[in-house]
């Protein structure tokens, strides 16, 4: 059986967000103005502003053997299993245990992700990112 790799990208939410603000108010507007003067420009910037809405679904989805990061999510997507995700804010520690990684929160509820059939190196790179969010959520526990 082939060991397969993980793919690490950090998701740029806040520009996502900017970007799809920007595009729901340029269709309400072009919308709006087209309603009243159906003129060409109207039609290309309702056109420009479903472009962007479209550019926002379709990068924010994750695809299969990938782990995407932000300031307030880890999700993954493990092979054909849906995608899951946990809040960064929830984890208290992360341990590794040969090929698979468990996690426990502040609910005391326990995570077991089982990474048997990916690469070491994509094992120790994920349990260092859940590692490092945890090193991170104790020190705002402590101040």
């Amino acid at each position: 059986m082939e060991n397969k790799q993980l793919k690490f990208k950090h998701k740029k939410t806040l520009q996502h967000l900017i970007v799809l603000l920007l595009s729901i108010l340029t269709l309400i507007g072009s919308l709006i103005g087209y309603f009243f003067y159906p003129k060409t420009l109207f039609f290309f910037l309702i056109v420009i502003a479903n472009a962007g809405i479209l550019y926002v679904l379709f990068v924010s989805k994750t695809t299969k053997n990938t782990v995407v990061y932000d300031a307030v999510f880890v999700r993954y997507k493990l092979g054909d299993k849906p995608a899951e995700r946990i809040k960064n804010d929830i984890l208290l520690e992360a341990k590794k245990q040969g090929k698979d990684i468990f996690i426990k929160t502040q609910q005391n509820e326990h995570i077991a992700i089982n990474l048997s059939s990916y690469t070491q190196e994509s094992i120790d790179e994920f349990y260092l990112l859940l590692k490092n969010i945890c090193r991170i959520n104790s020190t705002k526990t402590k101040q």
